[in-house]
């Protein structure tokens, strides 16, 4: 046939043999992308991706032999296909939210999509615009495909190249982990799975060849043509690109093994940083009396709804690293916040909505587990969706609208987001500990209390620590009353007869060491058998006894972390839940303590409100305040492999900015 214009040559296949076979093979060469993509989309949604490509490429390819198009009327074409059915096939979402601003972002990911693939922790799902580099390549390679097809002799040959692009795709923008190895006998084969969609687009490949070489001596033997017409230098050529073809096939699959058999190969997305890294925030712990005083324990910071159920705690921040003077994020795994392309399965969802309202203005996004990414509305909708970021190890999530460069607005009034999260509370056996993650020597008064309690060093001695802690506490926001009986004495006044106790602020290891030396003077005067009801001594808020029971938790061995939020329901005993809108007065701090299963435990810390406290240190003449101790600003911990609270480079204080009767000191 003419090249130009499609003119029968003798000896050649006819054209709808040429075009049914590459249409078969464009089928097995997606089939074998999609799988060889799964990992990176784990979507159904990438097999109706598949198929809509294998359609509008044969229509394209179909129309282009039919009215004998030339190569720039078909480019124009395939370029009005792509801009029809961008949106429906590779921006989906965008049916509801917006087709036009879909069609843009979708065309705009044609050129910027494959950095974003790679800037996203996988799977990614159908994630805003993630779908659209799979969808070029998908409709790329069974336009090519035909089009080499169609081209006589040697050309149609080529066609075996775009063949090995869908599993190419899977391959150079998937994750550096591999599949696990298959031991058959004495003989090991590292990476599979990969090994084997390489092969398997090989084998396409060189048939490919194979029957195209063939069909022109076939088709001159029909003829009676010697078989030597065929040209021997021919075959010879395409026998060799069918060599080749397999050759480049298994070499790309031994690329994706490990070199050293680690598990693990070097991709693109390696080399991108996807990551924001939270750095030098003020902990909202030390700011948690803040939110307890009569400018704000009444106004409201986010309203929230639900379809179902909901949370039993909705989690602000979560703070893993301490280094003697605040909780707050660490710069490891805990504080590294990438983009949310997709959830996790839930076992018990409800879609959630969260508005933010006037007394909150933070980058920490109120959530729980999350199954999908949220869907923003509002003023900022499409600027917070480019901007929501979470946390996988911790499950904490940040929106910072500003970018990296100004991360101090975060969320404002305003603001909404709605996401599926789970609504079932986590809970396991702690089971046992290892080794004390801390260094007692910096706390010998909570060493003491914990040797006075006769607990066994496991999880449930944890929890019998923890609810003695609870039990013996006295609730208290500030250190002094003198402008009035403020409103949250007079709510617990009311309700549970409770009276002022002086408390310090600050969460630093004297001020927690001041809380064990109440706890343990008080029970050395009232006795070893004494109930807890006269064992009332320490007094201070969730801010102190979330870091006392967290401190608790290391001291026997279990990993730890301070989590600031809101609880819906009832709530504890001093802090009420949420009901539609949650107030300063509903703020709290609770901890997450790590079982042996590896999952992560809740523990509420907050005390019980009393009546009052009984100070028997003064009955019996004991002295009204702890014995001095040693400066503990620089206390020494023992490192922790996943809290990171090794951390050298920090102030040696970081105190919030004073605000109004606030009522806290510097401990």
């Amino acid at each position: 046939m003419n090249a130009a214009r499609g003119t029968r040559e003798p000896g050649t296949p006819a054209p709808f043999a040429r075009m049914l076979g590459a249409g078969i093979a464009a089928a097995i060469a997606l089939t074998i992308g999609v799988f060889a993509a799964w990992p990176i989309y784990v979507t159904p949604w990438l097999w109706v991706l598949a198929g809509a490509a294998l359609v509008a490429g044969s229509l394209l390819a179909w129309a282009r032999e039919r009215w004998r198009l030339r190569w720039i009327i078909t480019t124009a074409l395939f370029l009005a296909l792509l801009v029809l059915t961008i949106v429906p096939v590779a921006v989906p979402q965008s049916l509801q939210s917006g087709v036009l601003r879909g069609l843009l972002d979708g065309l705009a990911a044609v050129a910027l999509g494959w950095k974003q693939l790679l800037t996203l922790s996988l799977p990614v799902g159908t994630y805003q615009t993630v779908l659209v580099p799979a969808y070029l390549v998908m409709l790329l390679t069974v336009v090519l495909t035909f089009v080499l097809a169609a081209r006589p002799g040697r050309w149609a040959s080529l066609a075996a190249l775009p063949l090995l692009a869908p599993v190419a795709f899977g391959t150079v923008f998937g994750a550096s982990a591999v599949s696990a190895p298959f031991r058959l006998g004495p003989v090991t084969i590292t990476a599979p799975r990969e090994l084997a969609l390489w092969l398997a687009a090989g084998a396409l490949g060189a048939c490919w060849v194979t029957w195209t070489a063939g069909a022109q001596r076939r088709a001159a033997l029909k003829l009676g043509r010697a078989e030597s017409s065929a040209g021997s230098g021919g075959r010879f050529v395409r026998s060799l690109l069918a060599a080749a073809t397999v050759v480049v096939a298994l070499g790309a699959g031994a690329l994706v093994a490990p070199a050293l058999d680690a598990g693990t190969r070097a991709v693109p997305r390696d080399s991108v940083d996807p990551e924001i890294v939270v750095r030098d925030r003020p902990s909202p712990l030390a700011s948690y009396r803040a939110s307890k005083t009569d400018d704000a324990i009444d106004v409201p910071l986010f309203t929230v709804s639900s379809s179902g159920g909901l949370p039993q705690h909705l989690r602000l921040a979560v703070l893993d690293a301490y280094e003697g003077i605040d909780f707050h994020v660490s710069e490891d795994a805990a504080g590294r916040f990438s983009r949310f392309p997709s959830g996790e399965a839930l076992s018990k969802p409800s879609t959630v909505t969260v508005e933010v309202a006037e007394g909150y203005q933070d980058i920490w996004a109120p959530s729980a587990i999350l199954g999908a990414p949220p869907s923003f509305g509002g003023p900022r909708a499409a600027e917070l969706a480019d901007s929501f970021y979470v946390n996988r190890e911790t499950g904490a999530a940040i929106a910072v609208p500003g970018g990296a460069a100004d991360r101090s607005l975060g969320l404002r009034e305003g603001d909404r987001y709605t996401a599926p999260m789970e609504t079932r509370e986590l809970s396991a056996d702690l089971g046992t500990s290892g080794a004390a993650l801390i260094d007692l020597e910096t706390t010998p008064e909570m060493a003491r209390w914990i040797e006075r309690q006769g607990v066994a060093a496991d999880g449930q001695g944890l929890v019998t620590l923890i609810e003695r802690l609870r039990a013996r506490g006295y609730l208290s926001h500030a250190l002094d009353d003198s402008g009035g009986e403020p409103q949250w004495l007079q709510r617990l006044s009311e309700k549970y007869g409770t009276s002022f106790e002086a408390s310090s602020g600050g969460h630093s290891l004297a001020r927690i060491e001041t809380l064990f030396s109440q706890l343990n003077t008080q029970q050395q005067a009232a006795g070893e058998d004494a109930s807890d009801a006269v064992l009332v001594a320490g007094v201070g808020d969730d801010e102190q006894f979330a870091t006392a029971a967290a401190l608790l938790a290391r001291a026997l061995g279990f990993e730890s972390r301070v989590v600031v939020g809101v609880r819906f329901g009832e709530g504890v005993a001093g802090v009420p839940g949420c009901e539609d809108v949650c107030t300063g007065e509903n703020l709290s701090a609770w901890i997450e303590v790590q079982a042996e299963s590896g999952s992560w435990v809740p523990i509420d810390v907050t005390r019980r409100p009393r009546n009052g406290r009984s100070d028997l240190s003064r009955a019996n003449s004991f002295p009204s305040s702890p014995p001095p101790q040693k400066s503990v600003t620089h206390a020494r911990l023992i490192p922790r492999s996943a809290s990171g609270s090794n951390r050298t480079t920090r102030n040696p204080r970081r105190t919030p900015p004073a605000q109004a009767g606030c009522g806290r000191c510097c401990a």
